[in-house]
């Protein structure tokens, strides 16, 4: 577990472990995290795409000047570069997992028939 001021991150696959795989583009991480009623995630940005899945509890995602409420089985884009946030407004905590992923540009001469 780590604990990034009010928010715990339980990590659900080590980081960059699909880089090579992936070859180029890449899975950076997967976390489940956790926050508190009353506390919330700085406001932060990543260079990557971004999915968060909210398995518990309400709140709301605040990406740029737009905020939403979220509850479970929720699923929120957040794009590259994007400041955003997420804060519990129940009595409980706000539970999600957090996917952050990194796409490269497709190539066209990358691209193959399936067959």
């Amino acid at each position: 577990m780590t604990l990034h001021q009010t928010v715990r991150v339980y990590p659900l696959l080590k980081r960059w472990a699909l880089a090579e795989e992936t070859k180029g583009t890449y899975l950076e991480f997967i976390d489940d995290f956790e926050i508190d009623a009353g506390s919330k995630a700085e406001p932060h940005i990543h260079n990557t795409h971004e999915w968060y899945y909210v398995i518990e509890g309400t709140g709301v995602v605040q990406i740029e000047k737009e905020a939403r409420r979220v509850a479970p089985g929720d699923l929120v884009y957040i794009p590259p570069n994007a400041r955003h946030t997420i804060y519990p407004t129940g009595k409980g905590k706000t539970e999600s997992s957090v996917l952050l992923l990194v796409i490269k540009p497709l190539v066209a001469s990358s691209i193959r028939p399936w067959n």
